[in-house]
């Protein structure tokens, strides 16, 4: 995931923040390894909690807000690196519904 990618999901034209984004970029992909999660898996929905997590942080960066998580972002986020484990394990998520 490149940085223009990351931007332009988050809407973000102007280069003030460019540093604070890649940060959050390799942050969410220590993030999603130390969680288990294995980016060739499934790549697509690699990226996709990458951006959840981006989204989150970069939206939230008041000190009064370290550490929370909406539930919202948390369920979604928790769901995504659920269905890396599987694909990680071998098990497509068909395979878990059965």
């Amino acid at each position: 995931m490149d940085l223009q990618e990351v931007k332009n999901f988050l809407r973000v034209d102007s280069t003030a923040d460019d540093a604070l984004i890649n940060s959050l970029i390799k942050s969410s992909d220590q993030y999603l390894k130390g969680a288990g999660c294995d980016s060739t898996a499934n790549l697509e929905l690699y990226e996709q909690a990458q951006k959840i997590l981006i989204t989150h942080w970069y939206q939230n960066r008041t000190a009064a807000l370290v550490g929370t998580m909406s539930h919202l972002v948390d369920f979604s986020l928790q769901s995504i690196i659920l269905s890396l484990k599987s694909f990680k394990s071998g098990m497509s998520t068909t395979d878990q519904e059965g």
